[in-house]
């Protein structure tokens, strides 16, 4: 069916995603023509100038549809500028002093990508206060971009666990770390609202939720 040829033309056998940015308009007319809502692309287009960007999520707009602009807030990847120069300060510490890696495999990779492509990615702590001015600066970032959504990824609940650095503010508190992450919702509210934009988050928690009108995933839900 035509979904089913859309979905194969943009995914390779590896699960990479092939859409470009400059056919952002055409995917959005031909998914709405297989009767989808939504398409969910990690394209890696923040390499891209913002201002192509932003027009080519604007020409969406004006065919009738609307984005969603997405940022991981958990993870930190170690090939990333924030890594190298103040990784080892924010990262999520487990109760041996470890950073805390957790071994990540998506459907979207393929069956040869889930066996064998799974990535370690070390967590960040929101009780860091070099971690959380990142998170910031990331929704200023998003929220620039223009989308009528800015989705924060992995924050709302998982991955979760406590924290045993001692030298971020939470101190000895491991189970604190949501008083850090309200600041970094209410911050990104507020930069949303500045924007006419809303705030999408994932997995449902009682706080999370306050701040979000858009939530995808039922998982850990409280």
């Amino acid at each position: 069916n035509r979904c089913a040829d859309l979905l194969k033309e943009y995914v390779s056998s590896f699960g990479e995603e092939n859409c470009r940015l400059g056919d952002l308009v055409t995917t959005w007319r031909r998914t709405q023509a297989c009767g989808l809502d939504a398409l969910f692309l990690f394209a890696g287009w923040h390499a891209m100038p913002e201002e192509e960007i932003r027009r080519q999520l604007e020409a969406v707009r004006q065919a009738g549809g609307r984005t969603i602009t997405v940022a991981n807030f958990t993870f930190m990847h170690s090939d990333k500028a924030f890594w190298t120069k103040q990784g080892a300060e924010a990262a999520l510490v487990d109760m041996w002093g470890e950073k805390v890696k957790p071994v990540f495999g998506y459907p979207g990779y393929g069956e040869f990508g889930i066996e064998y492509g799974k990535r370690s990615v070390t967590l960040g702590c929101p009780g860091a206060a070099a971690w959380r001015a990142h998170l910031l600066k990331t929704v200023r970032g998003l929220c620039a971009y223009g989308g009528d959504l800015v989705f924060m990824d992995c924050f709302g609940g998982a991955p979760a666990q406590g924290c045993f650095d001692a030298r971020h503010e939470h101190g000895r508190r491991v189970d604190a770390d949501w008083t850090f992450r309200r600041t970094v919702y209410a911050y990104a509210a507020e930069q949303a609202a500045a924007h006419g934009q809303a705030i999408g988050n994932e997995i449902v928690t009682d706080i999370a939720a306050a701040y979000s009108p858009f939530i995808h995933g039922l998982q850990n839900a409280t």
